[in-house]
């Protein structure tokens, strides 16, 4: 959380047979311009919403379609062309496959309007632990503007 230009987050299979459902992405600066997200193991099934949190942070949520019961990998960076943005921290909401299914067509978009509802309150660092050490398998990712 915090001073990360680009970061990936894996969200751990929820457990007791629960999908991700949405994913929130708190960043620096003013809405979502210049913010690329990739998802692995989901995809983005609906409009995101953009929202702003109780320390300041703007938070991008989206709707996400799991592509089965294991982890999502959440791929964030911010266009270092612009106004410098930082990432703040990474968090997503989970549901059951029947939760899901009664909401219907709306499950995702439900879950993420329930999460910017969440995290605009008390803000996304309150609501996650901070970042390990990068280790070993660290790496850098490196942008080049057109």
């Amino acid at each position: 959380m915090g001073g990360e230009r680009a970061t990936v987050t894996t969200l751990a299979a929820p457990g007791a047979g629960r999908l991700v459902a949405a994913v929130a992405v708190a960043l620096t600066g003013t809405g979502a311009d210049g913010l690329a997200v990739g998802l692995t193991g989901g995809r983005q099934d609906g409009a995101g919403v953009v929202t702003t949190d109780a320390d300041g942070a703007s938070v991008l949520v989206l709707p996400v379609r799991a592509d089965g019961d294991g982890p999502v990998t959440v791929t964030v960076a911010a266009d270092p062309s612009g106004v410098p943005r930082d990432v703040v921290g990474v968090v997503a909401a989970a549901g059951t496959p029947e939760t899901l299914k009664a909401l219907g067509e709306q499950g995702p978009s439900a879950a993420a309007g329930w999460l910017a509802a969440a995290v605009a309150g008390p803000g996304v660092e309150r609501l996650v632990d901070p970042p390990t050490v990068p280790g070993p398998g660290a790496s850098t990712l490196s942008w080049k503007a057109p």
